[in-house]
C-alpha cells in the first residue's frame, strides 16, 4: 500500500467502521465493560459472521481448514 492513498485500504477502514459503530455506541459505562464490548465483537467476528471476501465464510471455519492441512 502506497503512502498517501487512503482508497488503497478501504476494507480495513471498513472494519475499524463497523468495530467503532458496534462498541462504542453508547460507549460503554468503564474500561472494564468497554474490553468487554471489543471481546465480544472480536469473538463474533472471527466465528459467527460471514464475510464476502471468505466466500460468505467465516473466520474460523477457513482457519480450520487451513490449520488441517
Amino acid at each position: 500500500m502506497k503512502p498517501g492513498y487512503p482508497q488503497q485500504n478501504g476494507r480495513h477502514k471498513r472494519m475499524h467502521l463497523t468495530l467503532e459503530r458496534e462498541t462504542t455506541r453508547p460507549p460503554g459505562m468503564n474500561g472494564l465493560q468497554q474490553q468487554t464490548r471489543l471481546d465480544t465483537f472480536a469473538s463474533e467476528f472471527n466465528t459467527e459472521r460471514p464475510h464476502e471476501a471468505l466466500a460468505m465464510n467465516t473466520g474460523r471455519c477457513l482457519y480450520a481448514i487451513f490449520k488441517s492441512l
